[in-house]
């Protein structure tokens, strides 16, 4: 069983390598409407940063832009946590802007739509 831990759009990544000992696996994820800002980086022993590019105008559905946008944030979480190649039984802590979203087993987690799992309040 691994551990893997997902930090989305986090002001403050400073006590990064005191949280990456207790990790198996630590991914820093962003967003950005700049086209030319994605990216995707290995910083350090298993800890990856990634830079999402978020749309700019609605891509399916009938929400205003803000709330696909949000949607959108939520769900593409999940194509960077199916990047670290979860096994059934790894434990997963996903980490939203400061809110713990979800702690638990990939078996749980990947048949979700993270949009309806991730919302801080």
């Amino acid at each position: 069983m691994k551990k893997h831990l997902f930090l989305v759009e986090l002001d403050n990544d400073s006590n990064l390598n005191e949280v990456r000992k207790l990790y198996d696996t630590v991914s820093i994820i962003g967003f950005s409407d700049n086209v030319n800002e994605v990216i995707a980086e290995n910083i350090g022993e298993s800890v990856y940063k990634s830079i999402l590019h978020l749309p700019n105008n609605v891509l399916y559905g009938e929400k205003p832009l803000k709330d696909f946008q949000e949607d959108y944030k939520k769900n593409e979480i999940k194509r960077i946590v199916e990047t670290v190649f979860p096994q059934d039984q790894d434990n997963i802590r996903i980490i939203y802007r400061g809110f713990d979203d979800f702690v638990g087993l990939w078996e749980t987690l990947k048949n979700e739509k993270f949009s309806e799992i991730i919302n801080p309040s």
